[in-house]
Parts: C-alpha cells; sequence; structure tokens
C-alpha cells in the first residue's frame, strides 16, 4: 500500500512511499511535525518519520483484533 501527502495549496506531491500494511490503509494522524500514524483493515498502525522519505519509526502489528477504522491523537 502506498502513502502520498499533497500540498493542499498546489496539488503538488511533497512525498510518497509505501507502507508496510497488509490490506488497505483507513486513517491517516499527524502526531507532531515530523511523524504520522498510519492504520488499517489489517489491524496494524504504524507511525513514520517524515522527511523525503518514508521511514518507520515503530509498528505494532495486529494493534488490535480486526480492523482500525480511525485514529485520533490527543496532545
Amino acid at each position: 500500500r502506498k502513502i502520498e501527502l499533497v500540498d493542499k495549496k498546489t496539488g503538488e506531491t511533497i512525498f510518497t512511499g509505501w507502507s508496510s500494511h497488509d490490506s488497505n490503509i483507513t486513517a491517516l494522524a499527524w502526531l507532531d511535525k515530523d511523524h504520522l500514524v498510519s492504520v488499517g483493515l489489517d489491524g496494524h498502525l504504524f507511525v513514520w518519520r517524515v522527511g523525503k522519505k518514508l521511514r518507520p519509526s515503530a509498528s505494532y502489528l495486529h494493534a488490535h483484533h480486526g480492523p482500525i477504522s480511525q485514529v485520533v491523537v490527543c496532545k
């Protein structure tokens, strides 16, 4: 599965990268300006370090017994 970030104002692709999800990604959320969380139908949760390339920072395989449909970050 692929994650692509696009500048909302210009439509320009900021970066694109392959995720480690086995199924569709259902939600994304920013932890801070450098880290993005992705969750998916595979029940996995990944924390990504965002830069020129998308690099995994942490992974929680089967973080939930079943699909994960949303993620919320509380600051």
